[in-house]
């Protein structure tokens, strides 16, 4: 029980880490920030582990629950891509320009919709590429409404969906290589 209860406490101060230097700027707090980057690096790496599990076991044809492992790979893809999605929400009530909200906005709602109709088509391939067009899509907003003076926060993050949005979409691919 002790090593929970000090999990929870590094959880915590992680946070309390992260809003300050949120709060207080790119400059402040540089040890937290590199520590901030380091999750941030690792929860995106962890995240591509479903996609790699899903390839894997449908490569085997094996089956989870009774559902194909590339339906689990599709619903996963959906989620990820509503998460970006509500990643440009956030941005959009952050943002200092207020001829950015709207779009912003809007977009955030279309990546959401495209998750969806990606879950709702009945053949595979479609599901496939709708998803990677939306997560192309995302990275392509994110850099469109990147603020030309981008701070070392976002210019990290940046970096970082570049390698996951390539990554992702390599997955994608090879699933549809399997499909042909």
């Amino acid at each position: 029980m002790a090593g929970r209860g000090s999990s929870l406490i590094q959880m915590e101060r992680l946070f309390v880490n992260w809003s300050v230097v949120s709060a207080l700027g790119p400059n402040v707090g540089d040890s937290a920030m590199e520590t901030n980057k380091r999750l941030m690096y690792g929860l995106g790496g962890l995240g591509l582990i479903p996609f790699l599990v899903c390839l894997l076991a449908a490569s085997s044809g094996a089956e989870w629950l009774g559902v194909d492992p590339v339906a689990w790979f599709i619903a996963y893809g959906a989620v990820i891509l509503s998460f970006l999605g509500g990643i440009l929400w956030g941005r959009a009530l952050a943002c200092d320009e207020p001829r950015l909200v709207a779009p912003l906005l809007l977009l955030s709602n279309l990546f959401a919709l495209l998750a969806w109709l990606g879950l709702l088509l009945r053949w595979y391939e479609a599901s496939l590429l709708v998803l990677s067009a939306g997560f192309v899509m995302v990275l392509w907003t994110e850099l469109r409404f990147a603020p030309p003076s981008s701070t070392q926060r976002l210019r990290s993050y940046l970096t970082l969906r570049y390698w996951l949005t390539g990554s992702v979409l390599g997955l994608h691919l090879l699933l549809l290589w399997q499909y042909r």
